[in-house]
């Protein structure tokens, strides 16, 4: 359902998937160890109208199982497609992707990946440098959801 050519079941399979792995360790291990399922997601990651869902997926694996973080973080294109969901032009997309980046981050495992990935200096620096850029602006403070994606 994740490759599927109609927009609304991919909708309606990510949102399956990231309600399945919101607080169930087994269901998030499950899903990442789906054959594909990670190359779909990592192609929604990459497209302009699915970010979001599909990093909502990946955050809420991250954020429950430990296991399922370190399929992930090995898995070719996933953090590279973080990397594209964090700057992307879309708040809520910053801000779920940066949230799956903080949840890779809590294990050592993962940050020999994330420092090769140059995530802090590609993703990370870049939303804080047009936080500064846009704060200069507009002379006022950050909304939560743009501090949630510095």
């Amino acid at each position: 359902m994740l490759s599927a050519r109609c927009g609304e079941a991919r909708y309606q399979a990510c949102s399956c998937l990231s309600e399945l792995a919101f607080r169930d360790e087994l269901n998030s291990l499950l899903i990442v160890n789906v054959p594909g399922a990670l190359d779909a997601i990592i192609k929604l990651m990459m497209s302009s109208d699915m970010q979001e869902d599909a990093a909502l997926i990946v955050g809420n694996c991250a954020a429950f199982s430990e296991e399922a973080v370190e399929t992930m973080v090995h898995h070719a294109g996933l953090v590279a497609a973080l990397k594209v969901a964090a700057t992307s032009a879309e708040a809520g997309t910053k801000g779920i992707a940066v949230g799956a980046i903080n949840c890779f981050s809590r294990f050592g495992f993962a940050s020999d990946t994330l420092i090769a990935e140059r995530v802090v200096e590609e993703a990370l620096l870049p939303l804080l440098r047009r936080q500064d850029e846009k704060e200069e602006e507009e002379g006022g403070q950050p909304d939560a959801v743009e501090l949630r994606a510095a």
